[in-house]
């Protein structure tokens, strides 16, 4: 049974207003990337440093350190991986993000 009713934030976890969504597109759905705090704090949330971040989603230090920084923006949905690969969030709730234009890690 999928998850669809909102359940509690993990405490260290991002709120679903932490993420804005974008303005939609009139044939697409565009996602907000997030801010790099945002993806700091889900790295530290899980416990991983930037290499192990960087190596779950199929990136580098490098790369995972330009998204904390700010040098270069997180792809939404890259964060929505993440936080699914890390038990932030659920399947159901990552899609239903998605698919509203944000995204909203909740408990397992």
């Amino acid at each position: 049974m999928l998850d669809t009713e909102p359940s509690p934030m993990r405490p260290c976890g991002m709120h679903a207003n932490d993420i804005r969504p974008a303005p939609p597109a009139a044939h697409q759905i565009e996602l907000q990337e997030p801010e790099p705090d945002q993806v700091r704090a889900a790295r530290k949330c899980a416990g991983h440093t930037q290499t192990q971040a960087g190596q779950l989603v199929g990136g580098t230090l490098r790369t995972w350190q330009d998204w904390e920084s700010g040098k270069r923006a997180m792809p939404a949905a890259t964060l929505a991986l993440y936080l699914l690969l890390t038990g932030q969030t659920t399947v159901a709730r990552a899609r239903q993000a998605l698919t509203a234009g944000m995204i909203s890690p909740s408990p397992l």
